[in-house]
């Protein structure tokens, strides 16, 4: 169940630590009924003290589910070559379950190239090409479509149907649901689940029916994602659509004046555009739903024995919270929204991905296989300087030769 308070102004503020709670003792269990413990390994170039502190992160939630957790630091000058032998070798070790690199990457290195060669049963991120492709098959059942055929509905209106929402991917008792929704051998990213069940739990409590129910009143409401990215935008759009939501992706491309004209227009808004408190009560319409997926630092002076002051930072979302409470129905904010329940969602694949490894893998092992012999040509970034500036932009680089395609996997 959702965390939800309400303070003395409008809107009603969701946080996700009761459910985040709910899937990591689920995972937990289910972790202690395997014949050994599931294996994280991360991989982290560079010394970024934002990727550190994520990482801390997802190592206590580990130890917390009973995971076996490894790190492995690359220098932040390691090759392309070098970093996809890394990988490969991760991906070919049966003792490892899931592979997580570590994102954003330096400059040089290429993330696209570097995601083809994690394992698609390994890549419990969701964001190799194969996982992130598999979102946009037309023939996949919507998740609530099938939980109402699914549940009487009497069933529907009580928190049975709510814990089917958000146990869907993990629970072996929805092994129908994950074969028609393809999600029995594919990952979904992380943060895009997470607003998913937020959305969904919310409007389930407040409306007491799921949007693909054709009774339902939140059917066909507007959303409006800030966010182009393959980590968050793509995807959540992606999960949206399917449940039968109208959908509207833009991001920092456009200008703030053209964000404010169409977020106005949204019943629900989405936003991970990656600037502090960018957006105050002006962007939003009269009982707008948020969700705030944007984690930034914003400096704030607190006074020492009212003498001496010292800068430090506060951690916050690209939405002015004090700003919009009278204006939302509803926000999830930073922190305490999103970010607990996408930890939670990543201990959930890495359980999956450890069935995965007892089942029959011939398949995605062929696909896996196919797919590095395809690109082995793409392992030549040390040689870039001597291609022609055509072929440097087909292989991922830039004019001056800097990597392009990590812009679709920012957050």
């Amino acid at each position: 169940m959702l965390g939800v308070s309400r303070p003395s102004l409008k809107a009603t503020i969701l946080l996700s630590s009761g459910i985040s709670s709910k899937i990591r003792k689920h995972v937990a269990r289910e972790v202690a009924k395997l014949p050994r413990p599931p294996y994280l390994m991360v991989l982290h170039i560079g010394s970024r003290p934002d990727s550190l502190s994520y990482i801390r992160l997802k190592k206590k939630a580990a130890e917390e589910c009973g995971i076996n957790y490894g790190l492995k630091n690359l220098p932040e000058t390691i090759s392309q070559t070098a970093l996809h032998r890394e990988l490969t070798e991760l991906s070919n070790n049966p003792a490892v379950d899931g592979i997580l690199l570590q994102l954003p990457l330096p400059g040089h290195l290429r993330v696209i190239s570097s995601l083809l060669h994690i394992h698609p049963n390994k890549d419990v991120d969701g964001l190799n090409i194969l996982n992130s492709g598999n979102l946009f098959l037309r023939d996949q059942v919507s998740l609530t479509e099938f939980l109402a055929l699914k549940f009487s509905e009497k069933t529907r209106c009580n928190h049975m149907f709510e814990d089917a929402i958000i146990m869907s991917t993990g629970e072996s008792c929805f092994s129908e649901l994950t074969r028609e929704s393809h999600e029995a051998n594919y990952f979904i990213p992380c943060t895009a689940l997470s607003v998913r069940c937020i959305l969904l739990c919310y409007l389930f409590e407040a409306k007491k029916l799921p949007p693909y129910v054709p009774e339902s009143e939140v059917r066909n409401l507007h959303v409006v994602i800030v966010n182009r990215s393959m980590v968050v935008g793509i995807p959540t759009a992606a999960l949206l659509q399917k449940e039968g939501f109208i959908v509207t992706i833009c991001g920092r491309n456009n200008s703030l004046e053209s964000l404010k004209k169409i977020m106005k227009t949204a019943d629900i808004v989405i936003t991970a555009y990656g600037q502090a408190e960018i957006f105050n009560a002006e962007f939003f319409k009269e009982g707008a739903v948020i969700i705030d997926v944007g984690i930034n630092e914003l400096p704030v002076e607190k006074c020492g024995n009212g003498n001496s002051s010292s800068a430090k930072h506060k951690i916050c979302g690209d939405v002015n919270l004090a700003s919009v409470l009278e204006v939302a129905s509803a926000i999830s904010p930073t922190p305490g929204g999103v970010g607990p329940l996408t930890v939670a969602y990543l201990m959930q694949n890495i359980l999956k991905a450890s069935r995965l490894r007892c089942g029959d893998r011939t398949f995605m092992d062929s696909i896996y296989s196919s797919s590095l012999k395809a690109h082995e040509a793409d392992d030549i970034p040390d040689q870039k300087s001597t291609l022609p500036p055509q072929y440097q932009s087909l292989l991922g680089f830039g004019e001056r030769g800097e990597n392009v395609d990590d812009n679709n996997f920012g957050v």
